[in-house]
């Protein structure tokens, strides 16, 4: 079997609190500092997953916490690699597979990139969404002035925002992944993030942590990037691993960030699997409502 870095380029859907993980592309070429990717053996090539969407969605329908419908299980598309990377068309096109199967299930799919889309991904995606909430696009903003030192070989915030803006206009529901919240950059972009948000349509976003492995840490040290990395003092699981733990870099001024937003009319979540939830007036899978070790619920209503 052929491998990208030390993995196998296979993978079945990860489970993880009410969530199934899929990952159509593995690896990714943004090469952003702070993914936690690169530290799991994965490298910036850009790999097809060797099994097929319909593979997938059988071992899905036959795993017994699978729940079908929407109420039921959350799907997330590209835990392990961007799922739309602009340059690579078959990888697109590969990712859609995917996804128009998964789509036949009705339950709510999550997606997100760091990339411009296409016109044909925004038609493609507009076309599979069965109802309002049915799919979840997202992308990401950590920082609007230093994304290029972070983030050398993604889409600038502005090109990604515009695909999500469109998205919106067409009628599916969209957030924005504050993540990783870099303490010392984040925060001080609190007005100009809060902005292109509001320009960009956006009324729900996910502020989350940065989580630290050894890679990040020399990786920042080596190309002197921006941000406080010294540890929170606490641990966070990756829920795409299957829970496994990191540790949490430093929050200073995560609080003063998510009232700023919250300024502006943008509602903030800490996890996206809340956002579906809230979007859709239902429970989340992942019962944070009645056990919350890690103070993600922000009692948003959804969950009863």
């Amino acid at each position: 079997m052929k491998k990208i870095g030390i993995l196998p380029v296979s993978r079945l859907p990860e489970y993880y609190e009410g969530r199934y993980f899929f990952s159509p592309i593995l690896g990714c070429a943004a090469r952003c500092h702070y993914c936690y990717i690169y530290g799991c053996g994965l490298t910036t090539n850009v790999e097809l997953n060797e099994r097929p969407a319909s593979g997938c969605v059988g071992y899905l329908t036959e795993s017994k916490a699978f729940v079908s419908g929407v109420h039921g299980s959350i799907l997330a598309i590209g835990a392990w690699g961007d799922p739309f990377p602009s340059h690579d068309e078959k990888a697109c096109h590969y990712t859609l597979e995917w996804l128009m199967e998964l789509s036949e299930l009705g339950n709510p799919i999550q997606i997100m990139s760091k990339y411009k889309l296409s016109d044909y991904v925004i038609d493609s995606l507009s076309k599979a969404n069965k109802y309002f909430g049915h799919i979840l696009y997202s992308t990401s903003i950590t920082s609007v002035a230093s994304s290029g030192k972070l983030e050398p070989f993604a889409d600038s915030p502005a090109m990604r925002l515009s695909s999500l803006k469109q998205l919106k206009m067409n009628g599916l529901a969209v957030n924005v992944m504050i993540k990783p919240y870099l303490s010392g950059v984040t925060d001080c972009e609190s007005h100009d993030i809060a902005i292109a948000l509001k320009e960009a349509l956006v009324d729900c976003c996910v502020v989350g942590d940065l989580l630290v492995d050894s890679r990040v840490s020399r990786v920042f040290k080596a190309n002197r990037l921006p941000g406080v990395l010294c540890s929170s003092g606490g641990r966070q699981s990756l829920d795409c691993s299957g829970g496994n733990k990191y540790e949490v870099a430093d929050k200073s001024g995560f609080v003063n960030f998510e009232r700023e937003l919250g300024r502006y009319g943008v509602k903030v979540f800490r996890k996206s699997s809340c956002v579906s939830a809230y979007i859709l007036s239902r429970n989340n899978p992942a019962n944070y409502f009645n056990h919350d070790p890690d103070g993600y619920c922000v009692k948003c209503g959804a969950c009863q």
